[in-house]
């Protein structure tokens, strides 16, 4: 049993869109069974650098929405985590953190809003 899916993934620092395919297959062991999940980017094929193989394994049954369901999520976000890690720190935009805002809203009045 297997199953294959394609989805589109966005880097955050980026804005660059790529489509990901997913392919996903079950697998037997001792006490359980595993789910294994291997994510690469369509344009670039199988061998590219950031291709990404997980795995989660069950004990008992599991209740997903449909087949592979966990095991695809965790491999397109094990993807898109290891995409935004490869771009060099001095190219990520800088996001203010939560107490740079306080600072920045106390000095301009203007700027004060709740839920900062």
């Amino acid at each position: 049993m297997s199953r294959h899916a394609t989805i589109s993934v966005t880097n955050k620092y980026t804005g660059e869109t790529k489509e990901l395919a997913v392919e996903a297959w079950f697998g037997d062991s001792r006490y359980g069974f595993n789910h294994f999940a291997t994510a690469y980017c369509k344009a670039e094929g199988f061998d590219e650098p950031l291709a990404v193989k997980v795995k989660i394994h069950y004990i008992n049954r599991t209740w997903e929405a449909y087949p592979f369901d966990c095991v695809i999520a965790k491999a397109v976000r094990t993807y898109q985590e290891a995409w935004e890690k490869s771009i060099p720190r001095y190219k990520r935009p800088r996001i203010p953190t939560r107490r740079q805002r306080l600072i920045a809203a106390a000095n301009d009045p203007a700027q004060m809003t709740l839920g900062l």
